[in-house]
């Protein structure tokens, strides 16, 4: 689904996050290999109150967050560390973050990114979102497996 949401947008990176109870961490990542090697492993993102991170302001509104041009957002000018790296170090300009969402909870998030300005189309957030939503079913259908797995273990 990463793979399929980056080509059809034309972005140039993106990740898959699943909540843990620390933070976010990376299932799948596209990109560049030196990029997809920084979150190999998958650092945890941890979702600190009161920072004005994209990633925070997503967790904390559970609602879509489209920056144009991530230069010109607080976190990026006050030289936030994350901010930097996300910028700086990977290149990213234009950002789109969309909530994975059960229940009003969130689950996780499906964010993409271009090296260049230029702000994703409606169109575009539309299938990320139900690209989005696909995710959930998916993760919601691999728990279930896994529940009715662990109960015929538990049974046999």
């Amino acid at each position: 689904m990463l793979d399929n949401a980056s080509r059809i947008c034309e972005a140039d990176a993106g990740n898959l996050f699943l909540c843990e109870p620390a933070g976010l961490r990376a299932v799948a990542v596209r990109g560049e290999p030196q990029y997809v090697e920084t979150w190999r492993g998958g650092p945890l993102v941890a979702l600190a109150d009161g920072e004005d991170l994209p990633i925070n302001r997503i967790a904390r509104t559970k609602s879509i967050v489209h920056i144009a041009d991530l230069r010109t957002e607080p976190a990026y000018i006050q030289r936030h560390p994350r901010a930097l790296a996300l910028v700086d170090a990977a290149g990213a300009r234009t950002l789109l973050n969309v909530p994975l969402l059960r229940d009003n909870e969130l689950v996780g998030v499906f964010g993409i990114f271009r090296r260049q300005v230029r702000p994703f189309t409606d169109k575009q957030i539309e299938l990320v979102s139900n690209f989005a939503a696909q995710a959930v079913i998916a993760i919601e259908n691999t728990r279930l497996l896994k529940e009715l797995r662990q109960r015929t273990d538990d049974l046999s």
